[in-house]
């Protein structure tokens, strides 16, 4: 799942990053312009269909902040350079581009138009049904990131180590009768490697809905995020128990009370275990875990600001609920008014 930082996150590293210089013994004046630093969200699943990266820019003035944040000049770079590059012991012997896509922002301070978002088709895992880099003989080892902007003498550029994609023991295949309520309930058994330092669950639904018209859909909502583990231990274990499996299903129907809805039906499900590196971890508990969190925003860009880290991900597909689970789905006091219909 490709992650795609808010724009409250971007203005708190420029908050956090304009407290961060008054901290140093070097003074600087804001009221003055200074160089502009570039901010870099990569957050690279291997799993995903493409690549996406989000770039701003620091800026700094006598103006209102919150007006000049709305000014496209001052907050997005023109034209630039962006290539992740495959690594071999050191040496670059694969490497994509990155390219603007026209995604406009939500409404926020930041401008409603594009120039923040760039994207890159996988070439790499995406047709790999073991995880494994295709079209090499040889082992890439590390990712590296490099920007070229214009605006700024040196290359913005990070480099990170590669996360084997996961291994899931149980349930090696999806349960076309699944309850929920045979105890020890789901069970979750995934092997762990040294690199990996953040883990999380997640559900992949799909099912018709009757709104008039039939439509099929599909979303994807957290079932465990930052799961404890021990790094040094072979296998995680864990449980889904049925109250907090139905719970979190209900909360991630945003239009749950549309009025023109008729019904809704379960086709199945995908569960998906994800872990990424420490770079990962550290975002996460910067802009998650600590909803007060005041300290400058951990990051690995050499010449900016951000994150750019690995997310390895593994799903079993196709899920079916035996009739009693169906029974919770459609009458339980969690999902009732969904409107699901057995």
């Amino acid at each position: 799942m490709t992650r795609k930082p808010a724009s409250f996150i971007r203005l708190l590293i420029l908050i956090q990053a304009i407290s961060f210089f008054c901290s140093c013994e070097t003074e600087i004046d804001l009221s003055n312009e200074s160089p502009s630093v570039p901010i870099i969200h990569c957050l690279l699943d291997l799993e995903e269909g493409s690549y996406n990266l989000s770039l701003t820019k620091s800026f700094s003035g006598n103006q209102n902040a919150f007006q000049m944040a709305s000014d496209t000049s001052l907050v997005f770079y023109q034209n630039p350079t962006i290539i992740l590059e495959g690594l071999e012991d050191g040496f670059p012997i694969w490497s994509t581009d990155f390219v603007s896509r026209p995604y406009i922002k939500e409404p926020g301070i930041f401008p409603s138009t594009p120039g923040s978002i760039f994207s890159a088709r996988n070439k790499l895992t995406i047709n790999a049904p073991d995880g494994y880099f295709t079209g090499y003989n040889r082992n890439i080892d590390h990712l590296r990131l490099r920007l070229e902007i214009s605006d700024i003498e040196a290359t913005a550029f990070s480099t990170i180590k590669v996360i084997p994609r996961p291994g899931i023991v149980e349930p090696s295949h999806p349960d076309a009768n699944l309850s929920l309520y045979k105890f020890p309930h789901l069970r979750i058994i995934s092997k762990i490697d040294p690199g990996y330092k953040y883990c999380e669950i997640s559900i992949r639904i799909k099912y018709t809905e009757k709104a008039p018209n039939l439509a099929y859909k599909d979303h994807t909502f957290i079932l465990y995020k930052d799961i404890l583990f021990d790094p040094q231990s072979e296998e995680l274990i864990k449980y889904i128990e049925p109250d907090l499996f139905f719970s979190h299903f209900a909360n991630s129907f945003k239009n749950s009370e549309d009025e023109d809805l008729l019904y809704r039906r379960l086709t199945s499900f995908d569960l998906i275990i994800t872990f990424g590196d420490q770079y990962f971890k550290d975002y996460f508990n910067t802009y998650y875990s600590s909803e007060d969190y005041g300290g400058v925003p951990k990051g690995n860009i050499v010449n900016g600001m951000g994150v750019f880290s690995i997310l390895r991900s593994k799903r079993v597909k196709g899920f079916k609920f035996h009739p009693e689970c169906l029974d919770s789905l459609v009458d339980g006091q969690y999902t009732k008014h969904l409107k699901f219909v057995r």
